[in-house]
């Protein structure tokens, strides 16, 4: 009985052993939706050296970001894979418009152990960014990033606190939609208030055991920063114009409510005051003051007329604005 991988006769050529008659199915190579979990390893931005399109072609120029991921699965001889170079999808591929962020690489051990990717790591332990990852064109050599899925280390050190702070969304939070990044977090909660919370903000970096930091309260972090474009005009409501915000520097201009009415000036209204006083001196003080009347000169006046120094505290340090009309 032959088989395709015979040597064969073909007309007048002999076919040699081992090469078969037809082409090898290319469904070998496919993927068909295969979805792999991994923890990413390695980040790769596009001015980094090491950049995978940079490797495959010096003059090319990146646009996206790449990472390595140590998946990990229950399927037959797939308990560990290492995929490198995969491409990080994006919510929104606009040419001027989208998120602008990375996929956190793994930097520590939880269980404070060193990282050996070669010794089998345990991907739970790990720090970095647990992703589900696909296949571009059924293609094993194009995987790409597809999402973010549930870390198993997910708010260690966090189980108490509060939520937004802790992520893990349990029945008595109700329906709340934040965002949550190095410590600070934003979003609407179950009470429909919007929320930014910045009060345990810090760089980044994890301390032993994969815990995040105490914040460092020293204005390092935490910080709120809101640029706005040249003329544009920050304005809040509540039923009607409540606070406005215009110009910028010495032209500044901040108005409550209606502004029917204009704050004094300390600084200018201190110079008045004791330009008056020492006029008052001059004439030698309110108490001792004699002027001409009708039938010859008066006596000090009674009650004496007496006026304090000007008062500092009058002079506010916590509201501050241009000196300007």
């Amino acid at each position: 009985m032959s088989t395709r991988w015979q040597t064969q006769r073909l007309g007048g050529r002999l076919i040699q052993a081992g090469v078969p008659m037809r082409a090898t199915p290319s469904a070998y190579e496919k993927a068909h939706g295969l979805l792999m979990r991994g923890v990413v390893t390695a980040t790769y931005e596009v001015d980094n050296p090491d950049h995978p399109v940079v490797n495959l072609d010096p003059n090319a120029t990146p646009v996206a970001i790449y990472c390595d991921v140590l998946c990990y699965s229950s399927m037959p001889n797939q308990r560990w894979t290492f995929l490198r170079r995969c491409l990080v999808s994006q919510p929104v591929g606009g040419i001027h418009r989208g998120r602008i962020w990375k996929p956190r690489a793994a930097t520590l051990d939880v269980t404070n152990n060193p990282i050996d990717l070669d010794a089998n790591t345990n991907p739970a332990n790990l720090d970095g960014d647990h992703v589900l990852v696909g296949f571009l064109d059924h293609n094993l050599n194009t995987p790409v990033i597809i999402r973010g899925i549930p870390h198993p280390s997910n708010d260690i050190g966090n189980e108490e606190e509060e939520l937004g702070h802790r992520m893990k969304l349990k029945v008595a939070d109700g329906d709340p939609d934040f965002w949550k990044h190095h410590g600070a977090y934003f979003g609407v909660d179950a009470a429909g208030d919007f929320v930014v919370d910045t009060t345990q903000a810090y760089d980044g970096e994890l301390e032993e055991g994969g815990v995040e930091p105490d914040p460092t309260e020293d204005g390092s972090a935490g910080n709120v920063l809101l640029r706005l474009q040249k003329g544009a005009t920050l304005t809040v409501e509540v039923d009607g114009d409540n606070f406005k915000l215009e110009l910028a520097d010495g032209d500044a201009k901040l108005t409550l409510g209606d502004g029917a009415v204009s704050a004094a000036v300390a600084e200018h209204l201190e110079a008045l005051w004791n330009a008056a006083k020492s006029t008052l001196d001059i004439w030698g003080g309110a108490s001792g003051h004699i002027h001409s009347t009708g039938v010859g000169p008066s006596g000090p006046p009674s009650p004496a007329l007496s006026v304090d120094a000007w008062d500092p505290k009058i002079v506010s340090d916590k509201v501050k604005f241009p000196d300007t009309t």
